[in-house]
């Protein structure tokens, strides 16, 4: 036998190792010193390899995953039939790893699998629901903010655990299922502030960008929830982190969004002014990325001198909407069109023109979704903190405060989805107040008006305290105008601000409500509300 070495063959076990006769391996062997590198080589490659490939297995197993979604809570009750469940495993394919885990591990902090399962359903579901447009690159820009930021990861671990204990909820899960997200949410919510408040030790991290997104994505979230002691807390921190970081402009754009969303929030809920001014330079980005609020013509230019601004510049402008479907060609034209709307403000005049706009653009976006640009949802935001921001007198013979209030009300529940929060109830409270003095002066001066404002705050008091007043008068008004009929009622609904949605049970129930509501017809007069409506029944309005 030879005493070179023998090239061995392929292992059958998968193994792979080499024969050397160790009597001839001499030093001088060049050939054979340069077969044992590359056999170390290949090995350690191959060893390489399998842990990457190990690093991408599952964390668990899929249908673990699967069964924690639920169907993706889609599904009413858990009774449903196999075969509907079956097509769950599709989906969650598409991602990487189908465990919800980052196979790059590339978060702030350790994810453990529940964190992974809670950001895989704040990416796909929370994010997407939060803004009007752009789902899915919204979701990936505040995913990875997340993942860079340990408190606003947490914040967001927190709001995720948070909506699906809600979704489950409603959607008839098992107590103890949802009682372990509600848990789950509680731990991520003393976590962010375990994390806010080591950040505020140091003097360094207590004024970073990072830490004030963090107290205005908190804030956002106590304001829609109606926790005043700690928004109150909360705002005074958030004024002195910004002073001490140089003042609102010195703020990167995606840190003015949380700072003007929480203080929308916030003013929304007392039913009062923001506390932080628009900057221009935040406005002016804005409006040069829409190319829906470019100028266009001298008519244009008419249409905005007669207008007029508010006093927080909220975008202007009128682009062209000649490819505009024909089921967005009526949306709001009743208002332009109506005798009364010279009586408004120039400032409203403007701001019904503008939100006529925006409401549309969203109309052309779910068909087109290729006209939506990288900035559009601040548009939204801009128009939000107008309304917020403007101021007028309290006076029984004015439209503009009750229509300022329904058209914000209206972002919040038909384009924001926020009607579930205990927010609303404080803003349909503050809108019937407003609107008890003014009702006589409504019904003389602009009826439809009134209709659509009565809808819209029945719709969005839907179980809480002022419902029944709002249907009770709703359906004293339906009488008057002859829109009984639903289908003349969201005719007439739409050419103010009104769009169907895929799903309208909600208005469904709520017209039955209204048409199903006793009533005898009485002459108009002037306004004479003795007693608030019980739960039960609703008195007779009189006019």
């Amino acid at each position: 036998m030879s005493d070179l070495p023998v090239r061995p063959g392929p292992s059958k076990d998968g193994g792979g190792f080499m024969f050397i006769n160790f009597q001839g391996d001499m030093s001088q062997t060049v050939g054979v010193g340069r077969q044992k590198k590359a056999f170390l080589s290949k090995q350690t490659h191959q060893k390489r390899k399998q842990e990457s490939i190990n690093r991408l297995r599952y964390s668990r197993p899929l249908w673990k995953n699967v069964l924690q979604e639920r169907n993706q809570l889609e599904r009413s009750s858990p009774s449903n039939s196999d075969e509907s469940s079956q097509g769950e495993i599709g989906p969650l394919t598409q991602y990487i790893g189908q465990g919800y885990v980052d196979p790059f591990d590339t978060a702030s902090v350790h994810m453990t699998d529940a964190m992974n399962m809670y950001f895989h359903h704040y990416r796909d579901y929370v994010v997407a629901s939060a803004f009007p447009l752009d789902g899915p690159r919204m979701s990936i820009v505040w995913s990875h903010n997340a993942l860079g930021s340990p408190g606003l990861l947490q914040i967001f671990l927190f709001l995720a655990a948070a909506h699906k204990s809600a979704l489950e909820s409603s959607s008839g899960l098992p107590a103890p299922v949802v009682q372990k997200s509600f848990r789950d949410a509680i731990h991520f919510r003393v976590n962010t502030i375990r994390t806010l408040n080591d950040l505020l030790q140091n003097p360094a991290t207590a004024s970073a960008e990072s830490t004030i997104m963090l107290v205005g994505s908190i804030m956002s979230f106590e304001a829609l929830n109606a926790e005043f002691n700690a928004l109150e807390t909360h705002m005074q921190g958030l004024e002195t982190l910004i002073r001490l970081r140089g003042g609102l402009e010195v703020l990167d754009h995606i840190t003015l969004e949380k700072v003007y969303y929480a203080d929308i929030a916030y003013a929304a809920l007392r039913n009062s002014r923001p506390s932080f001014p628009m900057l221009p330079r935040f406005r002016s980005g804005v409006l040069q990325e829409a190319r829906m609020f470019q100028f266009h013509g001298d008519s244009d230019r008419g249409d905005r001198e007669r207008a007029g601004r508010g006093n927080s510049g909220a975008p202007s402008g009128s682009g062209s909407e000649s490819d505009m479907p024909r089921s967005l060609a009526s949306l709001g034209a009743r208002f332009a069109a109506a005798p009364w709307f010279t009586q408004l403000d120039p400032s409203m005049q403007y701001t019904i023109d503008v939100c006529r706009r925006l409401l549309v653009h969203i109309g052309i976006a779910a068909l087109r979704p290729n006209v939506v640009m990288p900035g559009d949802n601040d548009l939204y935001l801009l128009l939000e903190h107008h309304l917020v921001s403007l101021d007028y007198p309290e006076r029984n013979t004015d439209l503009n405060e009750p229509l300022r209030q329904t058209i914000f009300i209206y972002l919040y529940i038909r384009v924001m989805h926020l009607q579930s929060f205990p927010i609303m109830p404080y803003m349909t409270d503050a809108l019937r107040e407003c609107l008890l003095p003014r009702l006589s002066y409504f019904q003389e001066t602009a009826p439809d008006l009134l209709f659509w404002i009565l809808f819209i705050g029945a719709l969005a008091s839907q179980g809480y305290r002022s419902h029944q007043w709002f249907v009770a008068y709703l359906r004293c008004m339906a009488s008057n105008l002859g829109l009984e009929e639903w289908n003349k009622a969201r005719v007439f609904l739409g050419e103010f601000f009104y769009t169907p949605e895929p799903d309208e049970t909600v208005v469904d129930d709520l017209w039955k409500e209204v048409v199903g509501m006793s009533y005898t017809y009485i002459a108009r007069q002037s306004v004479s509300v003795e007693s608030e409506t019980d739960a039960g029944s609703a008195q007779l309005l009189r006019f």
